[in-house]
């Protein structure tokens, strides 16, 4: 019996780590389903009543972002280019059927970037010698955008997406800037704003960081122009202090600037990242949704901060395993428990 338990606790601590991604892969999965099964009747009350409920996952994330994510990763993958054009195809079948609704043209756009992208993906600089196979779906997306659908003013990707495009034309930072605060304006919590913002502000394509390591080699004084243009961004997230998820939206571009490989470990260190404003918005972002992945992250962002006594507490919340997709090698999360343990005692002596 007593071993019964056991197994019944464990599993439901299992199940509880892995709710979040669970829960986005679900969205995903579901969202691309009905779209290769031409199911347009149905993808579009799911986008509507994800926009009118503004529905967020354990994580605090929109899933409407997932249901788009979802679609895009179907060419986001290497394939031949007769499956592509397929692809392309339905998104514009899509468009045809419902040309009121906002998602075909957006589907459509994702997937004319993800095109673009594709020659990104060659050796650095190939998409620069060869200008006529990347720019014209930069161009063909950006007219996408541009036609008069009055749903796109209630659609949060529609604004991510033209960010992305702002990145990739090079728009000034004047324009860029005045578009991103009407964005946040309309959608001051939908995470993949601040996200295609930090591509623009960041200098290396999304998909690989040998652009900025180049950069970053040939004028060193640049890495720390860019980490500033990001703390900017940040802490211009904390201006409703009224609403939490701003103040947790501060943490969250952190959160994913730190998953950049070459903006790790030493921005503690070395950039403006204030790690108390950090404690501070991951404490908001825990409040709100107190689910193991966001306690597993905050530990672990405690720990490359050198705060001993959050990351004692907060890997003392840990249920069951630690969640390694979060710490992403056992031996940190070892390293780190055992830190904090001891810094932690020697404190409480004193």
């Amino acid at each position: 019996m007593k071993f019964y338990t056991f197994c019944l606790l464990s599993l439901f601590l299992v199940n509880t780590q892995a709710l979040e991604l669970q829960d986005r892969d679900a969205i995903r999965n579901n969202a691309s389903k009905l779209f290769v099964s031409r199911q347009f009747s149905q993808l579009n009350e799911l986008v509507l009543t994800y926009q009118e409920t503004e529905e967020k996952t354990s994580n605090g994330v929109w899933k409407l972002r997932y249901v788009y994510d979802g679609i895009s990763k179907l060419t986001r993958i290497k394939m031949t280019t007769s499956k592509r054009n397929q692809l392309e195809e339905l998104a514009l079948k899509y468009i045809e059927t419902y040309p009121d609704s906002s998602v075909g043209y957006l589907i459509y756009t994702d997937m004319l970037i993800n095109h673009a992208w594709m020659y990104k993906e060659k050796p650095y600089s190939y998409y620069i010698r060869y200008p006529k196979k990347y720019h014209p779906q930069i161009s063909k997306a950006k007219d996408t955008l541009n036609h008069d659908i009055k749903a796109f003013s209630q659609d949060p990707h529609w604004y991510e997406l033209m960010l992305l495009i702002a990145r990739e034309e090079k728009w000034s930072r004047i324009e860029f800037t005045r578009f991103l605060n009407q964005a946040i304006k309309q959608f001051p919590d939908y995470l993949g704003i601040y996200i295609a913002a930090v591509g623009y502000l960041l200098p290396n394509p999304f998909y690989h960081d040998l652009e900025f390591e180049l950069e970053v080699n040939r004028y060193p004084e640049n890495k720390k122009n860019h980490e500033e243009e990001i703390d900017r961004l940040a802490l211009n997230a904390l201006n409703d202090t009224n609403n939490k998820f701003r103040r947790g939206m501060y943490a969250r571009i952190y959160w994913y600037v730190l998953s950049r490989s070459s903006l790790n470990k030493p921005l503690f260190k070395k950039s403006t990242v204030n790690w108390k404003q950090m404690k501070t918005s991951f404490k908001d972002i825990i409040q709100q949704y107190p689910v193991q992945w966001n306690i597993n992250n905050f530990a672990r962002f405690a720990c490359l901060a050198g705060d001993p006594v959050t990351t004692f507490k907060l890997i003392n919340q840990i249920k069951g395993e630690a969640n390694m997709l979060a710490w992403q090698e056992q031996s940190f999360f070892e390293r780190c428990k055992a830190w904090a343990n001891l810094m932690t005692n020697e404190i409480i002596k004193k």
